[in-house]
């Protein structure tokens, strides 16, 4: 296996307290932040109407979303990229509401306050309300059960309180994620749902060779206290960890920069996901079980 350290050393759990503060506090944030401010949540979600459109001719955003806000029709306008770089496509949601006849309403509205534009539709679709709140229910629920699935396999690999850290570790990276979307309003889609259930696999792997390191070292080195254990895993999987990290994060920026506009927010998730999924394997996964250890150690020590 290639190796960036020969003998690393790096005191990775001298400090756990302060890393586990640090999470919390990230973890509060998110929570406090997803109620208060909320998520920019997708037509999937939410129900509504898509149309990505193109012109041959230039046109002015602002006039366009005033016409489109003349004729009752409050819609988000943004462009995209496209091979014209002179006339970029241009992308239009209107959220919730009756969306019955929508396409055709937008279609005629601009038409009619722009006849020489050359306008056509490249895609269309709607949700309606109904459909947006079975998708929302059924993320949810999904998340529920990929938690629940996971801590049964981690039990079973290594016993609970190793699932305990696994779990906490992977929520810590999820709502991690949720913070940077809640803070700069990205669009939460389903391809960005998508996206941090991938991530759920990714961080419960990154821990789960962690754990298992750990508990060979646990067998190897008996008498050894448990911290220097836990921080010897550490070290001889670092090579893994940042080898592993870096050709994902190189694969997901290319993405970011080359995949378009659809993916674009789903490998930001990838992207911020993994950078955390990487920290807390090491610095939440691991002090999590060097802080249970400690208080069982300390709990038969009294009851002797």
């Amino acid at each position: 296996m290639l190796e960036f350290f020969s003998t690393p050393n790096i005191d990775f759990v001298g400090k756990r307290k302060v890393w586990i503060t640090f999470s919390l506090t990230l973890l509060v944030a998110s929570i406090l932040l997803g109620f208060v401010r909320g998520y920019n949540k997708n037509i999937d979600f939410t129900g509504g109407t898509e149309i990505q459109y193109r012109f041959t001719q230039p046109m002015n955003e602002g006039e366009l979303r005033g016409a489109l806000e003349g004729a009752g029709i409050k819609a988000e306008v943004t462009t995209l990229r496209s091979a014209d770089a002179a006339h970029p496509d241009w992308m239009l949601k209107i959220q919730g509401g009756s969306q019955d006849g929508m396409k055709e309403k937008v279609m005629s509205t601009i038409r009619g306050a722009f006849p020489q534009s050359g306008d056509s539709v490249l895609s269309a679709h709607t949700i309606g309300a109904r459909v947006g709140k079975e998708l929302k229910t059924g993320a949810i629920w999904s998340t529920i059960w990929v938690s629940i699935l996971l801590i049964i396999y981690v039990s079973i690999r290594f016993e609970f309180i190793y699932a305990v850290g696994a779990i906490i570790a992977t929520l810590h990276d999820v709502f991690v994620v949720l913070l940077f979307f809640s803070i700069f309003g990205w669009e939460f889609s389903l391809s960005v749902l998508a996206a941090i259930l991938t991530l759920v696999g990714y961080s419960i792997n990154d821990t789960i060779v962690v754990y298992d390191r750990i508990r060979e070292q646990v067998k190897k080195q008996k008498g050894v206290p448990f911290a220097k254990v836990v921080n010897d895993a550490i070290n001889q999987t670092l090579s893994r960890t940042i080898l592993t990290g870096t050709t994902t994060v190189v694969s997901v920026i290319i993405l970011i920069f080359f995949g378009g506009p659809s993916l674009t927010t789903m490998a930001v998730a990838l992207l911020i996901g993994i950078l955390t999924g990487t920290y807390s394997s090491v610095f939440i996964a691991a002090p999590i079980l060097i802080e249970w250890h400690d208080r069982r150690a300390a709990k038969l020590a009294l009851s002797k």
